[in-house]
């Protein structure tokens, strides 16, 4: 009740409410899919910052999507993301199992815990990005 209070006392709009609420219900959603917060909390911080560079490239290659993979440092980064992806795939070998290091196999993505696979991913495909916007 004080959360509404305080969201209603910023702005006294009752849609700011309605955003509080939606984002009460998505939260409880996510916490009964057992979603991992940090993931989500990297791709809403970097998620931004990532897209503005995804265009500025596109914006520089004239709109050629080819720019991300002529470099070989950023064709080096792609098959590393994509090696991270693929060992952590339910049906790969490598997968862990649920009694491996105490945490379940669904939570574990190459041996990992996913939030550090997501967060690389991110850092690498920024860095991927960034290294070719470097170059102009």
């Amino acid at each position: 009740m004080l959360s509404v209070i305080g969201t209603y006392s910023v702005r006294n709009s009752i849609f700011d409410i309605w955003v509080l609420l939606g984002a009460g219900v998505l939260g409880y959603f996510f916490n009964k899919m057992k979603f991992q917060l940090a993931p989500l909390v990297v791709g809403l911080i970097l998620g931004p910052n990532i897209e503005k560079h995804f265009r500025e490239a596109l914006f520089l290659s004239q709109g050629d999507p080819w720019i991300y993979v002529e470099s070989p440092i950023a064709v080096a980064i792609w098959l590393l993301v994509a090696a991270i992806l693929i060992a952590g795939c339910p049906g790969h070998p490598r997968t862990l199992r649920e009694t491996d290091r105490g945490c379940p196999a669904k939570c574990r993505v190459g041996g990992m815990p996913d939030h550090v696979v997501l967060s690389a991913f991110v850092k690498a495909a920024n860095f991927a990005w960034s290294s070719i916007l470097v170059r102009f």
